[in-house]
Order: structure tokens, then C-alpha cells, then sequence
């Protein structure tokens, strides 16, 4: 097992270095950039209210012992996010989705997950400190911030200067792309976050450099979303304690936080659709014609 949780981080921090080029591929224009914000942001707020306040509903009947706000916040975050990859999947596969519907609910979708990264760290730094107090929580949060201003201030720029102004061959420059989001990783998960965040804020480097891009889906890529992310999510589903579920409470609960969570993002996605004024467009995967903002919160919540 503990091989096997290996492989697991290290497929979720490969997938995390692909968040980045995901984002740019996303929305092809501003506009579009700007709509996948608002469908993200409505999508996120009125799903992480609902998932709030079912988990301080909750609390005392299935997590009496857990810290009472990063109990709260993970259950907000879990419900207001999507699954990155399933949603890609869903794309790729189902030719009905319109093109432009595609595009929005995926980087509407890279947007919640920089967000559940953030909100990650919070849980984190809540659930670490304990006893300490907020103070330590503050602490731990100011270092995530001052690590990923310099390196999206300092780090990034030198670094860009070096690839660009020294002859090295595609491969020296894979090398040092891999190795700095690991290292990265590593730093983020030593004060006891996850590797990942670090993972996604060293991918930012060289997320807009063509020929990194193209060598990570030429010789990581294929091999990590065939071999490493299925492990992820094997390692994930093997933690589930299946004899919890015996108890009609739970159940309960959970059909609570399913409905919660479902109809957040969709009235969400459609709410901040339509604030962005998108009009109709063909959709053929359900329906024959359908709204833009429907065709996006419907892919967004089958993510």
C-alpha cells in the first residue's frame, strides 16, 4: 500500500503539471476567459453556501470529533468542485458537445480547481494547527502566498530567461521542468499541504512554453494518464470505508449533500452563464437544441 500511495501522488502531481495548459486552452479569448470566470465563480459560491451549511448541519450526527470549520470547508469545497479529469474525458468523447460549451465548462473547471487547491490548504493548515489556534493557520497560509509570489514574481522570470537565453537541447529543458515541480511539490508538502498545490504553481512556469508542453504529452502524458492517474484514483477509492454506510443516517446525509452539491452547480454554471449574456447554440448530446449556459452547467455537473 504504501507503493501504491506513491504512485498515487506522484500520478496527481503529473496531472496537476497539465492544470496550466488546460487553463490556456480553455478559452481561446478574452471573452471567453472572462465568461468561464463567471460561470466558475457563481458556479463555486452558491455550491461551497450549500455544502456549508449541510456540513454544520451534519456535524454533530457523522463528525462530532473533527475540527468544526475544516470539517465545514472541506465539505464546501468537495461539493463545489469538479473532477478535472472526468470532465476532459467527457469532452473528448462525447462529440455532441458544442464546441464553445466545451471550451467554457473547461476552463470554467480549471478555475474551480485552482480554487479547491486553495481551499485545500486552508482545510489543511485548520486541521494541522488544532489546538494552536488560528494564529499557526495564518502562518502556514502567509508562507503558501509569500512561496507563490516568488514564484510567479522571481522564480518564473529567471527561469524563463535562462531556457530561453541558453542553448539546451528539448530534453535538458524537460528535465528541469520535471525537476522543479517536484521540487516544488516536496517544499509545499514538507509545512504539511499537499504536494499538488506545489505541483500547480510550478507548472505556471512553463505552462505557456510550446516545446515543454509538447515533450511532457510526448513522454509523461500518455503514460500517466494510462498507468498513474487510474492509481490515483484506485489508492483514493481503496480508503473509502464502505461499512460506514450501514447506518440509514449516513445515507441520508449523503443523498443531503448529493442534492446540495448537484443543484449548486448547475443552477450556479447557468446563473453566471447567463449573467455573461451567452446566447443559444446547438447541443446534441440530451437535447437537440439547447442554451449555452444550459449545454455548460449540464457538462460542468456530469464532471
Amino acid at each position: 500500500m504504501d507503493v501504491v500511495r506513491a504512485l498515487a501522488e506522484l500520478g496527481l502531481i503529473m496531472l496537476m503539471v497539465e492544470v496550466p495548459w488546460h487553463a490556456a486552452g480553455g478559452g481561446k479569448h478574452p471573452r471567453e476567459q472572462r465568461a468561464s470566470a463567471s460561470i466558475a465563480s457563481c458556479g463555486i459560491v452558491l455550491s461551497f453556501f450549500l455544502g456549508c451549511v449541510v456540513a454544520a448541519w451534519s456535524k454533530a450526527s457523522i463528525a462530532p470529533t473533527q475540527p468544526y470549520w475544516s470539517y465545514v470547508i472541506f465539505c464546501g469545497v468537495a461539493v463545489s468542485v469538479n473532477a478535472l479529469p472526468v470532465l476532459v474525458r467527457i469532452i473528448q468523447e462525447h462529440g455532441g458537445i458544442d464546441e464553445q460549451a466545451g471550451r467554457l465548462a473547461l476552463s470554467a473547471a480549471v478555475y474551480t480547481d485552482v480554487f479547491a487547491w486553495g481551499a485545500l490548504a486552508l482545510v489543511l493548515t485548520l486541521h494541522i494547527s488544532g489546538a494552536a489556534g488560528p494564529f499557526e493557520s495564518l502562518f502556514r497560509l502567509s508562507g503558501l502566498a509569500v512561496y507563490a509570489s516568488l514564484t510567479v514574481l522571481v522564480v518564473c522570470p529567471w527561469l524563463r530567461s535562462r531556457i530561453s537565453h541558453t542553448a539546451q537541447s528539448e530534453r535538458s529543458r524537460f528535465a528541469i521542468t520535471v525537476f522543479y515541480c517536484l521540487l516544488s511539490a516536496q517544499v509545499t508538502a514538507m509545512p504539511g499541504l499537499h504536494q499538488a498545490i506545489g505541483a500547480v504553481t510550478a507548472a505556471y512556469v512553463f505552462h505557456d512554453l510550446f516545446s515543454i508542453e509538447h515533450a511532457w504529452r510526448r513522454w509523461i502524458g500518455r503514460s500517466a494518464h494510462q498507468f498513474l492517474t487510474p492509481i490515483f484514483f484506485v489508492c483514493s477509492g481503496i480508503q473509502v470505508s464502505l461499512s460506514a454506510l450501514n447506518e440509514p443516517s449516513v445515507w441520508q446525509w449523503l443523498l443531503w449533500f448529493l442534492l446540495r452539491g448537484k443543484v449548486g452547480q448547475v443552477l450556479g454554471s447557468y446563473i453566471g452563464a447567463r449573467i455573461y449574456g451567452l446566447k443559444s447554440i446547438n447541443y446534441s448530446w440530451d437535447v437537440d437544441e439547447c442554451e449555452s449556459a444550459r449545454g455548460i452547467a449540464i457538462t460542468c455537473c456530469r464532471a
